[in-house]
């Protein structure tokens, strides 16, 4: 079997299929990824390959009859999606979108999604300047969709702190937390070289060319462009509820660290969060008012051991192994999280801030905003020293980002 025959049947199977289906992996394993495909086109199995793929499901759990009849009952299950299918018109849409399909073993597979075991994607669909790589320092974020002002305010903070560190941001590109975290680590206002290291990822319940939702399609375009979007599903694959529910495990393997800022009770973000614990990364969760019902969800996640507690960004990057260099002072933490109620120490409101970033504080106005075109000529900074001045100022809750731009946060 040549390469190219691995990738075509791959692309085919990942149309035809869904997510963490356990018969189409035992088969795959069993039988290889080409004759899968030819099997679920019309080839006629042979007993031995019957047997193989039975005796991989019945050591998965499927009872005895169900796994002798394994691959039978998967070949018609896929027959009709299979029949319309054409992988290479996938693979070729692909590449026109600007990206292409992994596989696992392939040098740019994050090797980090192989801790699913079966549930493992068959092949990722990507969409961007490069594939992913290396994943040791990604870190995901996730919460609701209904986000109060205050679960904003900490994912800018935490996210763009993150971000400014080195971390890589992992989300699901979803209204709410989502869409915060990408936001805070994206960069703005200067153009990106495609060569510089990623600071977002965007994990879609769809194909990468369905930007969902429409709200954010003008920010899921931007992280296309300049960043990375992943996805199980091949070009033109439409978003369902159950899409979503798999794409959840993916964010949860592919940090080696995720938090949860703000859900309900029984809030989705909670699955995916006993899925990265499940995995073995660190999860944390950020608190809130006890009031709030918002909160919740990481509120349970703390109580019951779960996750650890996360009030600033450093809790986050010290876990996955990113620490920075200073340590911030107390009054460095979400404000109203750390520290609350201490009166704030006497000095120069530039003290304990690098150069950079205390000539970005500087030039930021106190009322109203400003762009970081006009902060770089203030400050007479390169565009990205302005930019990371910004973020390490967001996560140290003395810079805040509004419809107007820039400016420093109130106290």
């Amino acid at each position: 079997m040549s390469a190219d025959e691995e990738r075509v049947a791959r692309a085919g199977l990942s149309r035809c299929s869904e997510p963490e289906d356990l018969a189409v992996e035992s088969a795959v394993q069993a039988l290889g990824a080409a004759r899968v495909w030819e099997l679920v086109r019309g080839a006629t199995p042979t007993a031995e390959e019957r047997q193989g793929t039975a005796a991989l499901l019945h050591e998965r759990g499927a009872r005895e009859p169900a796994a002798l009849r394994g691959l039978d009952t998967l070949r018609e299950r896929l027959a009709g999606r299979a029949a319309e299918a054409d992988p290479a018109r996938d693979l070729e849409n692909v590449e026109r979108l600007g990206g292409g399909l992994l596989l696992p073993g392939d040098p740019a597979w994050p090797a980090a999604l192989d801790d699913l075991g079966p549930g493992a994607p068959l092949a990722l669909w990507w969409r961007g300047p490069r594939p992913p790589g290396d994943t040791a320092h990604w870190l995901g974020i996730v919460g609701t969709r209904d986000p109060t002002a205050y679960g904003l305010h900490v994912t800018a903070v935490v996210a763009g702190g993150a971000a400014a560190a080195g971390a890589v941001i992992v989300s699901g590109g979803a209204l709410g937390i989502d869409a915060a975290a990408h936001r805070a680590a994206l960069p703005s206002g200067i153009p990106r070289d495609p060569e510089e290291p990623l600071v977002t990822v965007c994990v879609l319940a769809g194909g990468v060319d369905r930007l969902y939702p429409a709200s954010n399609a003008r920010l899921l375009r931007h992280v296309a462009q300049e960043q990375l979007i992943l996805s199980e599903h091949p070009p033109g694959c439409a978003p369902t509820r159950w899409r979503f529910l798999s794409r959840n495990r993916l964010i949860a393997a592919l940090g080696a660290g995720l938090v949860v800022v703000e859900g309900r009770w029984r809030s989705g973000s909670l699955s995916t969060a006993h899925r990265a614990a499940e995995l073995g990364r660190w999860v944390g969760a950020v608190p809130g008012p006890v009031t709030a019902s918002t909160s919740e969800g990481p509120h349970r996640l703390i109580r019951e051991g779960a996750a650890e507690l996360v009030v600033r960004p450093e809790d986050a990057l010290e876990a996955i192994g990113l620490v920075r260099g200073r340590v911030p002072a107390r009054q460095d933490a979400l404000p109203g999280l750390a520290g609350a109620g201490e009166a704030a120490e006497t000095g120069s409101p530039v003290d304990g801030l690098s150069e950079p970033e205390a000539r970005v504080y500087e030039a930021l106005p106190r009322r109203g905003g400003t762009s970081l075109e006009r902060l770089v000529l203030a400050a007479g900074l390169a565009p990205d020293e302005a930019l990371g001045a910004l973020h390490g100022l967001l996560a140290r809750g003395r810079a805040a980002r509004g419809e107007e731009g820039w400016s420093r946060a109130a106290h």
